[in-house]
């Protein structure tokens, strides 16, 4: 019996269990044996992405390779981390029609302070690019997210993606509320009942 005859589910185990740890570089080379590896192997190599680096050099060079014509390699991310990412609003918008399968995004600590790359509504944009979308991370980036009350915005209209996110108390702008579970928490001081107006 030959390799590829086997049923595509235990050909993916087999794939996968053959590729943790040290040997998950080996991916690239499974990727050039045959279509159906290259699936296999692409889904593996690519379906989990973090951008994050200190020097933010991998993030410019992740958005140049996934925005290339004819790069594939973005059909492939389920899972994608920007968080602290430097990259201007127009270029997350790229790498966002490049990757239209993702399931989960975290725009973490996201701060944007320059017009040059901005986008009118960003935070609107990502539902209708990411039609798959479950998991939405903007916490700590609210300062670029909530101009015109953005954020309850797409809270409100779509129920079914589970959102984390933080924004500043409408008590006192120095402390920040967070919100999880489809409802926002007290901050510190609220919560505590010490705030005097």
């Amino acid at each position: 019996m030959e390799i590829n005859s086997l049923p595509i589910e235990l050909l993916e185990k087999i794939i996968k269990s053959a590729s943790e740890g040290k040997y998950k570089q080996d991916l690239r080379e499974y990727a050039l044996v045959c279509r159906t590896w290259a699936v296999i192997a692409n889904s593996l190599l690519w379906g989990e992405v973090d951008l994050y680096s200190h020097n933010h050099r991998k993030e410019f060079r992740m958005y140049k390779h996934l925005t290339i014509s004819g790069t594939v390699c973005g059909k492939y991310i389920r899972k994608l981390k920007m968080d602290e990412a430097r990259l201007w609003p127009i270029c997350i918008v790229k790498i966002l029609r490049a990757c239209p399968n993702i399931q989960e995004l975290s725009i973490a600590s996201y701060h944007y302070y320059d017009k040059r790359g901005d986008v009118r509504d960003l935070l609107s944009d990502i539902p209708r690019l990411l039609p798959n979308l479950q998991k939405l991370d903007i916490r700590f980036s609210q300062d670029y997210f909530d101009k015109n009350n953005s954020i309850e915005k797409l809270i409100e209209s779509n129920k079914n993606l589970q959102i984390t996110a933080t924004r500043r108390c409408k008590k006192n702008n120095n402390y920040i509320e967070h919100y999880q579970d489809r409802k926002w928490l007290d901050c510190c001081i609220c919560k505590t009942g010490r705030y005097s107006e």
